[in-house]
């Protein structure tokens, strides 16, 4: 299968081109508006709907996900966040009573953050109208196969920059 190339309007690429061929610039630019622009509107929904902020549903979401509790290590390497961001975001969670943290079972040195039912709540609440943004701003402009090769190529990516950030991280 054999692409046409784009025609580029200058206007579409962010930055000089310097130091990336005008096709990886194009792809870049379109992928990181993209990105930002469904952050601000998911953002936007959760605060003004539901007085929380991004990284305040991912905890609760990922959280969900894994059966209502996780090692703070685990979560701080999965959410996209510094650990002492994940620090206060998990503080105000747990003052809000969504989540409560408590020491692993199996090894009293680790700490395990858990889901409250009132979290569940909340996070089931946001997750409708958390939905119907990504389906319509953001799955609906895709065919099936688009989805799947960007699900592909934006995991190995984020694999890639994860192993980055835990390399950084133990210098």
């Amino acid at each position: 299968m054999t692409l046409e190339r784009p025609e580029y309007d200058p206007a579409d690429l962010a930055g000089t081109g310097r130091h990336l061929t005008t096709d990886d610039l194009f792809t870049f630019t379109r992928f990181f508006d993209a990105a930002r622009l469904i952050e601000e509107i998911l953002a936007r929904h959760l605060a003004d709907e539901h007085g929380m902020t991004l990284t305040d549903y991912e905890v609760l979401v990922r959280l969900d996900g894994n059966g209502g509790e996780m090692r703070l290590r685990e979560l701080a390497e999965l959410c996209v966040s510094s650990k002492s961001k994940l620090t206060h975001t998990l503080d105000r969670l747990e003052r809000r009573r969504w989540i409560t943290r408590r020491s692993a079972e199996r090894d009293k040195r680790g700490i395990v953050a858990v889901l409250l039912d009132d979290g569940a709540g909340v996070l089931a609440d946001a997750s409708v109208g958390h939905a119907m943004l990504i389906e319509d701003h953001l799955l609906s402009q895709w065919t099936d196969r688009e989805r799947h090769v960007i699900a592909d190529a934006s995991a190995r990516a984020a694999e890639q920059m994860r192993k980055h950030r835990r390399e950084r991280d133990q210098k």
